[in-house]
């Protein structure tokens, strides 16, 4: 990736763009940053609450909630205005809006942590959640799920612990405002698919230049293939935008590759990944109906710059223009890119 300051574009840019999901986190390598500039899942925290939560279910943890509810007799705190205003119904005469203080295991903090339980659950249970975790706590996860079902959630807010709690209590609380303040205890090396980055990264520009312009855009559409039933056989075809305006098409892929770094470069190498590139670009025009069509190879490089290529047929008059488009992988220069991405999209349509 080359220097610090290289590293730390890319992550202003992938925040930028929403593009911090793809990061991926692994818990057995050390961190080098003191501070991951991406959001660390909270596994261990998440497990520790689920463990708290288990021992939670053994204790009585009941608390005084109070309840309002209608008594056919006088009972608890009745509210006599509120009775004075329906009395004059014969149907209401023996019925007293009242309100009292129960003990009950299902108070507001209860509900509120099943709420946060919810939350721990899906995220242990994320294909992404190293097996680890996901084991630890699979059969706890399974009877505490049943044991909760039926009772109410409530959003959840910061826990405050009192005098009297219980010391279960107490550490789940703590627990919970960690998970909800997102304050990790341990932080993860991370890292991220560059290539599969600059494939958003274009989708993402083509996107909100679709949004000024018009026009409609696919991302990766797939184009089913059927037949021979080889293990080799590719079954879809898979281009990374298709953007159409009325009577055009343009056909993009991007290649997180260093063509234009090295235009004048006679490397082999080079050569015969730009023809795997190429071949793969022309194999997508075939579905085009549309009397223009584009296709565009997009390229990370230091400016804005566009270069045409035409390929013309002995046979014919047929020619297939391919247009290399080279765009700034930094977030510096993202408003000036998607300026100059429209003044060229709208020059094609």
């Amino acid at each position: 990736m080359g220097s610090d300051s290289s590293v730390q574009e890319l992550i202003d840019l992938s925040l930028h763009c929403g593009i911090d999901k793809l990061v991926e986190f692994d818990q057995s390598l050390p961190l080098i940053q003191s501070k991951s500039p991406y959001e660390s899942p909270l596994y261990k925290e998440n497990v520790e609450f689920i463990e708290a939560f288990g021992d939670l279910m053994r204790a009585s943890w009941c608390k005084f909630s109070y309840m309002k509810f209608e008594s056919t007799t006088v009972v608890g705190d009745v509210d006599w205005n509120l009775y004075a205003c329906s009395s004059h119904d014969p149907h209401r005469r023996l019925i007293f809006p009242t309100s009292s203080s129960l003990s009950t295991h299902h108070h507001k903090e209860f509900k509120q942590l099943c709420s946060l339980f919810d939350q721990a659950k899906s995220c242990l249970e994320a294909p992404a959640t190293p097996h680890n975790y996901r084991n630890r706590v699979a059969e706890l996860l399974r009877r505490l799920s049943l044991q909760l079902r039926g009772v109410s959630r409530e959003k959840p807010d910061l826990f405050h612990s009192g005098a009297t709690d219980l010391p279960i209590v107490k550490r789940i609380k703590e627990i919970a405002n960690r998970i909800i303040l997102q304050k990790h205890s341990q932080s993860y090396a991370w890292r991220i698919d560059v290539a599969l980055f600059f494939e958003r990264y274009v989708q993402w520009i083509f996107e909100q230049t679709a949004k000024r312009i018009g026009g409609e855009m696919f991302c990766n559409p797939k184009y089913a293939g059927h037949g021979a039933n080889f293990d080799w056989l590719l079954h879809y075809l898979e281009p990374d935008i298709v953007l159409k305006f009325a009577e055009t098409q343009i056909i993009v892929d991007a290649k997180y590759k260093s063509y234009l770094y090295h235009k004048y470069s006679k490397s082999d190498t080079l050569r015969e990944s730009f023809r795997n590139d190429l071949h793969q670009l022309l194999a997508y025009t075939a579905f085009s109906t549309e009397k223009k069509k584009h296709c565009v190879l997009v390229a990370p490089f230091s400016s804005f710059e566009v270069s045409n290529i035409q390929y013309r047929s002995p046979f014919s008059d047929a020619t297939i223009e391919i247009y290399c488009l080279g765009i700034p992988f930094s977030a510096s220069s993202l408003s000036e890119t998607i300026d100059q991405l429209c003044d060229w999209c709208q020059s094609l349509a």
